[in-house]
């Protein structure tokens, strides 16, 4: 079966709203992940066992040009064996596991140049081409071709992989005409720590809060295993980061400065991995920082403080899973532990993995699927996954974006406001962008509204575009609307000044959700900003197909669209009025700095060079904070 004629068929997995995907039917022993994980860390770690496997199946990794070619996928195979299909063959196979010990014992290192290793090498061939001969383990191996049809973690029958899943929000939000009030995400954070019994790990790319650092080394003090990563570029640049990273050091706790190839983006934490029925992980889409999640924002330390100064505008997602704290601490003992400490092509290519929750309130099932970079989404999550979402669901479209630049993406939503016009005579979006960013040349919403800055000279200005697909697809009438519902940040989220004292202060807030909701697939608890710089950092990206999830999602989005003054059409109306055409870099995109080769890897706690000179602007500090990716 082709990669796509596999994703046709398996196109409920995040497929149009009135489809949900069914449980799986499960062993009544869940398998034994945490030992898989392993064994998929010690191989798919080392790049000559990855060719080795992608030679071995050559044959089910090729791609159906005449089928690939109707969902703009251009490859002719996918790229090597992903992470999750060596994931089905292990579990399908567990009478293989005691040999792979002994191979690893054997074999603590591969090299195919070394001829006294070919008859191991044939013998090992052999053994995995028998892996796949059974039809169904085949079908089941092509179908993880592709990344929306994930790897299912399973459980014993009955039981959900997932439970108690939480979401909180740093800002007022309204639902139904309830109002909801800020959560405080610090103190999320702070009490998520705190009910740690044995094993934590964490990666973060910002981490600035001196009282969270103590929770951490009150934990390791106990005799409690702590590892923490933290983006070295930024820990370089800040003396706020390096004094926590010191801090934890002296007090116990392990702490790797993550040399990463793009930025080490992820905001995840898992605990208990090892406690049946302790398992618990984080996901946010903001830093350990003041700016992100301090509910008094920048000028914390200011009485009274200015109702400006409040955090950057986030989310958190906290949740009981062993299974999920498993696959984070998977994910991140690749990054953070000595034993790997990967980077850039390092990672072994990855599709996803899905995990089924509890059964929703309107009696669907749910589920989430993740992936984290680099390598997940087959190498391509703008395209395998985000692009996928949405074109593959139906209704109305809502956005939250940081930092908004990928063409993939950009490519689907036209797509769909062509479908929907056609089908229904309108397209339903509304979006809320950071205001700095929404109005950048990079911008996605600043396309959308069909405009770009152009420069003449020494002067610039925000134009329509000869050329806007976007009004060629809609028409003159219908881009109007859909300028009217791309909004920027309200007025609170941006830089404030003010004098205390004789001292000039200020204070940034930024609108630092990553979210997509279509029908009941919701893009949230995401670090992943829809841009193709990010698929080169460290990040997690995570969908829901959840409609309650998806439902809070959008009460996020229509909250924030209703305090905006102005769209973004409106904002470089302004700013040609103003003359304010500051070009900042898409902090996923743009890093000016010379860095080691993916495949070199880094020393612990070692940098490759300075701070890129777009993440210098973005961690300079004043009063201690400011924006942060």
């Amino acid at each position: 079966m082709s990669y796509f004629r596999s994703f046709i068929a398996g196109l409920a997995a995040i497929a149009a709203v009135s489809v949900y995907a069914k449980p799986p039917v499960v062993s009544q022993t869940a398998p034994e992940y945490a030992k898989m994980f392993e064994y998929s860390r010690e191989l798919l770690s080392r790049k000559p066992v990855r060719d080795f496997l992608r030679e071995v199946f050559r044959e089910e990794l090729q791609v159906d040009p005449k089928t690939a070619a109707l969902f703009n996928f251009t490859e002719t195979s996918i790229k090597e064996v992903s992470e999750s299909q060596f994931m089905l063959l292990l579990e399908k196979n567990p009478g293989l596991w005691d040999e792979l010990d002994e191979y690893l014992a054997k074999m603590p290192s591969v090299d195919p140049k070394d001829p006294s290793q070919n008859a191991e090498r044939k013998i090992w061939r052999d053994k995995f081409r028998k892996l796949i001969q059974d039809n169904g383990v085949k079908e089941s191996f092509q179908k993880l071709n592709n990344p929306l049809e994930a790897h299912v973690l399973e459980t014993a029958p009955g039981q959900a992989a997932y439970l108690n899943r939480k979401l909180y929000v740093n800002h007022e939000i309204t639902k139904a005409g309830v109002r909801k009030p800020a959560d405080d995400l610090k103190q999320v954070v702070r009490s998520f720590i705190g009910s740690t019994e044995n094993r934590l790990i964490m990666n973060f790319f910002d981490f600035d809060l001196m009282d969270v650092a103590d929770d951490l080394v009150a934990l390791a003090g106990k005799g409690k295993e702590i590892r923490v990563g933290i983006d070295a570029n930024v820990a370089e640049a800040r003396p706020e980061v390096a004094a926590v990273r010191d801090r934890l050091r002296t007090g116990g706790v392990f702490v790797h400065e993550v040399d990463s190839v793009g930025l080490n983006h992820q905001k995840m934490i898992a605990t208990d991995w090892d406690i049946p029925g302790k398992g618990r992980v984080l996901l946010s889409s903001g830093n350990l920082t003041q700016s992100c999640i301090g509910p008094e924002g920048d000028l914390v330390q200011m009485t009274p403080r200015p109702s400006f100064s409040v955090p950057n505008a986030n989310h958190m997602i906290t949740l009981d899973s062993d299974l999920l704290s498993q696959l984070v601490n998977h994910e991140l003992t690749k990054t953070i532990d000595p034993k790997f400490q990967l980077r850039g092509s390092q990672y072994p290519m990855s599709g996803a993995y899905k995990l089924f929750g509890p059964t929703g309130k309107d009696g669907k099932p749910t589920y989430m699927i993740i992936t984290f970079t680099p390598g997940g989404g087959l190498k391509s999550v703008n395209h395998n996954m985000i692009a996928r979402v949405v074109r593959e669901t139906d209704g109305p479209v809502h956005m939250a974006q940081f930092a908004f630049s990928s063409d993939s993406v950009q490519e689907a939503l036209l797509e769909r406001a062509a479908r929907e016009t056609a089908k229904a005579g309108r397209f339903e979006f509304k979006a809320v962008a950071d205001t700095s960013f929404s109005v950048q040349p990079w911008s996605g919403f600043l396309k959308m509204s069909g405009l770009e800055l152009q420069k003449e000279g020494d002067t610039k200005h925000y134009a329509e575009l000869a050329e806007s697909p976007w009004r060629k697809t809609l028409g003159e009438k219908q881009l109007d609307e859909l300028r009217k519902n791309i909004r920027i940040a309200p007025p609170e989220y941006g830089t404030h000044h003010i004098k205390a004292n004789g001292e000039a202060l200020e204070a940034t807030g930024k609108l630092h959700h990553k979210m997509l909701i279509s029908g009941d697939a919701a893009i949230m608890g995401t670090s992943f900003n829809f841009s193709t710089g990010a698929e080169t950092n460290q990040e997690q990206l995570v969908v829901f197909v959840d409609r309650e999830m998806a439902d809070d999602g959008r009460s996020i989005v229509e909250s924030l669209a209703v305090k905006s003054e102005r769209s973004v059409y409106e904002e470089t109306v302004r700013r040609n009025t103003k003359s304010e055409f500051r070009v900042v870099d898409d902090p996923d995109v743009d890093r000016p700095v010379k860095r080691a080769p993916a495949n070199a890897k880094a020393k612990p706690g070692k940098n490759s060079g300075k701070c890129a000179p777009a993440v210098v602007d973005m961690v300079k500090a004043a009063n201690g904070t400011f924006v942060r990716p």
